[in-house]
């Protein structure tokens, strides 16, 4: 009887701080590091800015409702000009760096036109209780010629699914998928949504074009999930 040699399971490893250690999150296993609490996307946006290779020295990112591991990676590359910010700043230690207050429905107008080379934010969107076409072009505003504006959001086929004056959290829950969400977005209609509110390109990035897949199962990244044509974990991409 021939007898088969084992392969082994490659090594995960996270790409934002190193550690091989990961979780189970929601059903999803080797969802969640350790170490630094990444999820899929933040491991898959971090990979992927690595490898467009588009930081250089003196750039001014801003990074909205920052997750720990990509937090520490970026003010690591960037320092004083690394700016991240959230709307409830006292979820968040000053180990780092300085976590700015921002409320994304009220105040981003008082941000200087043209100040960010590097806009990021992870499923932040839903999250807001406005109408996102002044969000999205405030935030364009204050990005810089030739700028990058990077972010993920939560996909379904359809439409989009909208209501900002919804109170009862187990409605949005039943209707969003989670109690603090304000809408879900459409696979038909999101990209021309944004082109119409930005006056921008929007790309939705071809993981393909960067990483590999042996790459993407290092990071405990599912390989579906990573080379989706569009989901929850494909990065956009705004240009200015």
């Amino acid at each position: 009887m021939q007898a088969f040699q084992q392969v082994a399971a490659p090594a995960i490893t996270c790409p934002l701080c190193g550690n091989s250690g990961f979780e189970e999150v929601n059903g999803r296993p080797n969802a969640g590091c350790r170490s630094c609490l990444s999820l899929e996307r933040t491991r898959l946006l971090f990979l992927v800015l690595m490898k467009m290779n588009i930081f250089r020295p003196g750039m001014k990112v801003m990074h909205i409702a920052p997750e720990h591991g990509l937090r520490y990676a970026l003010h690591n590359l960037y320092k004083e000009d690394y700016h991240a910010c959230d709307f409830s700043i006292e979820r968040f230690g000053n180990e780092l760096s300085p976590i700015y207050p921002i409320d994304l429905c009220n105040d981003i107008e008082r941000f200087p036109s043209n100040t960010f080379d590097v806009i990021i934010h992870n499923h932040v969107l839903e999250h807001l209780p406005a109408k996102l076409d002044n969000v999205l072009a405030q935030l364009q505003r204050i990005l810089k010629a030739d700028g990058y504006h990077f972010f993920t959001i939560p996909m379904i086929e359809g439409y989009t699914i909208e209501d900002i004056h919804e109170a009862n959290p187990a409605v949005r829950a039943q209707r969003f998928g989670q109690d603090d969400h304000y809408r879900v977005f459409g696979m038909e209609d999101t990209i021309g949504s944004i082109r119409k509110w930005t006056g921008a390109q929007v790309t939705v990035i071809n993981v393909s074009d960067y990483l590999t897949e042996q790459e993407v199962i290092e990071a405990g990244i599912p390989i579906d999930q990573a080379f989706a044509e569009i989901g929850p974990s494909i990065p956009f991409l705004i240009r200015k």
